[in-house]
């Protein structure tokens, strides 16, 4: 007769216990993507004589990609002396950021600007004020960027500034970032040859009054300061500037396990 023996229970030693803050959250983080704003396209120059209440179409500026874009575009004027006359009323779709004018009253420059572009030739409509003086000319140019934040208004073109004043040469500055964009509009009445920083079109010697744009982008050093070279004479100037805040983080980017969770 066989021998039968009981059946033995298999006995494994406990798991160390681990405590709970250390083990990792399979929850993930997200990493965020590095943003800029970057110059899309710069717009050509366009000198022409406005007419009161009547929209004129510029069409110097071709966007390459609308990723995150944004537009801004730099006016220049001729104020003939008046102080209150010559202004631009609106810009169809667009946003005045700011603007300033010489103290004789003899230029203004002023800002707009909007988020959201479609690619291919824009046709900007730009129309003088109601008070507009007959043969007063202005100057239209414009710039267009990606990876600007899409809230438009005072959150994606912040730090705006203005400076007036009387000298060989003009200067502005403009608070940004190294993610962000600056840029800068200026009118003076004396022999400047250019404006520091990249040009948006070439400065210009040759209209009613020297005039020139300019931007600066991803600069680590703060504030961008824009400022006419060459001046020998002291003459009144107006300037304009804005920074174009970058888009925040992207919805995408690299993850880790987040410790220390319980």
């Amino acid at each position: 007769m066989a021998l039968i023996l009981p059946k033995r229970k298999l006995f494994l030693p406990s798991a160390p216990y681990v405590p709970r803050r250390w083990l990792p959250d399979v929850r993930r983080r997200i990493i965020p993507a590095t943003m800029a704003t970057l110059k899309d396209a710069l717009g050509a120059e366009d000198n022409f004589v406005g007419v009161a209440s009547t929209a004129h179409n510029y069409t110097g500026l071709t966007v390459v990609s609308n990723t995150n874009g944004a537009i801004v575009v730099t006016i220049v004027i001729d104020l003939n002396g008046n102080a209150t006359a010559n202004f631009i009323a609106t810009i169809t779709g667009y946003t005045k950021i700011n603007s300033a004018q010489s103290s004789g009253n003899e230029h203004r420059t002023e800002l707009w600007a909007k988020v959201g572009n479609f690619t291919g030739l824009q046709t900007i409509v730009i129309t003088p004020s109601s008070t507009w003086i007959a043969t007063s000319a202005c100057i239209a140019s414009a710039i267009s960027v990606t990876g600007a934040d899409q809230a438009g208004g005072a959150t994606t073109f912040n730090n705006a500034a203005t400076n007036t004043g009387t000298g060989v040469n003009s200067t502005i500055d403009v608070t940004t970032t190294a993610n962000d964009l600056a840029l800068a509009v200026t009118a003076i009445n004396g022999n400047e040859t250019a404006m520091t920083h990249t040009a948006i079109y070439p400065f210009d010697t040759g209209a009613f009054t020297s005039n020139g744009a300019a931007y600066d982008q991803n600069d680590a050093a703060s504030p961008a300061t824009f400022a006419t070279t060459g001046g020998t004479i002291s003459v009144n100037w107006d300037s304009c500037g804005v920074n174009i805040k970058a888009v925040g983080a992207a919805a995408i980017g690299s993850t880790l396990p987040l410790m220390g969770v319980g």
